[in-house]
């Protein structure tokens, strides 16, 4: 994967996702996610996690461009593991249920939505 243009999460906020009271599982590092081709040249992201029933490969996981513009190319499934390989400051992310929505910016976590459209990140900031 590439340089990433949007901002990493830092040590302080990774910790505070311990407070989000969630049922939280570290995801199998073989499950896989779908990634938006041109998602990392995006200064704002998003991950979204579905309830997937019928591809047990599948974590439900999707990220892409959180800015408003449509990058060429579609999108692109890998394992969970080579995408930490380059993003390891999602790792807390990715132990987030089906339901839930980060956005992440340049000055790192801004939203979190949980399954009930409520933001659980504010609360806690």
């Amino acid at each position: 994967l590439e340089a990433w243009s949007d901002g990493m999460i830092t040590e302080g906020e990774r910790e505070l996702f311990s407070k989000i009271t969630s049922e939280r599982h570290a995801p199998d590092p073989m499950l896989t996610v779908i990634v938006e081709q041109t998602a990392w040249e995006s200064k704002q992201i998003f991950l979204e996690r579905v309830a997937i029933e019928d591809d047990p490969s599948d974590s439900g996981w999707f990220l892409g461009r959180a800015d408003g513009k449509d990058g060429p190319g579609g999108n692109i499934s890998m394992p969970i593991g080579d995408l930490l390989q380059s993003r390891q400051d999602l790792k807390e992310v990715l132990t987030l249920p089906a339901g839930y929505l980060v956005l992440i910016g340049e000055t790192g976590v801004t939203t979190i939505l949980d399954d009930k459209g409520k933001d659980v990140w504010s609360a806690i900031k």
